[in-house]
């Protein structure tokens, strides 16, 4: 109960935040899509180290289109989340001895299926695992293909919904603060 109120005052925050900052917000519009793909990218290459990138991406939503902005969010992150795939498929021994890595690496080397489904239920939602994911995909030697595919997949849906509903949160504040 308390994760669901925390998670309704959290988007509440956001879009009263979004309205009394509009002015600053409307001047993303010049730098657009491209600024959402490089801040995809930049907060999504940190390994083990969350970046509030969505942060950015509601915010653009409500002043761009929305399912342009998921998809140049949702690429921007893939490319940063190969940082991971690249530090395990180069052999990294950074999470070997951590048991979330343990399970996560039993789970995946079973079938390619299986991991390309976790990759993808991981891009899906904003979570800390989805690096453990892309580095165990590098250690199994996950075709970089597949991993790119499921998590390219994952990202823009994940940003897309996440442009919505920065877009509708601002149109349902906005009669109330006239």
């Amino acid at each position: 109960m308390w994760l669901r109120v925390a998670g309704l005052l959290a988007v509440g925050g956001l879009s009263i935040a979004i309205y009394i900052l509009r002015d600053s917000i409307q001047a993303l519009q010049q730098v657009g899509y491209a600024s959402a793909f490089l801040v995809g990218a930049f907060t999504s290459i940190s390994v083990l180290l969350p970046m509030p990138g969505f942060v950015y991406t509601y915010a653009l939503g409500s002043v761009l289109n929305p399912v342009l902005v998921g998809c140049s969010a949702g690429a921007g992150s893939t490319l940063g989340e190969l940082s991971g795939y690249l530090a395990g498929f180069s052999g990294s021994g950074l999470l070997e001895s951590r048991p979330a890595y343990a399970r996560m690496f039993n789970l995946m080397r079973s079938r390619q299926s299986t991991a390309t489904l976790i990759v993808f239920m991981l891009a899906l939602v904003p979570n800390p695992f989805f690096d453990i994911a892309g580095i165990t995909a590098g250690i199994i030697k996950m075709p970089l293909s597949r991993f790119i595919a499921a998590t390219l997949a994952g990202n823009i849906a994940k940003s897309t919904l996440t442009a919505y509903a920065g877009a509708m949160s601002f149109a349902w504040l906005q009669p109330y603060l006239h």
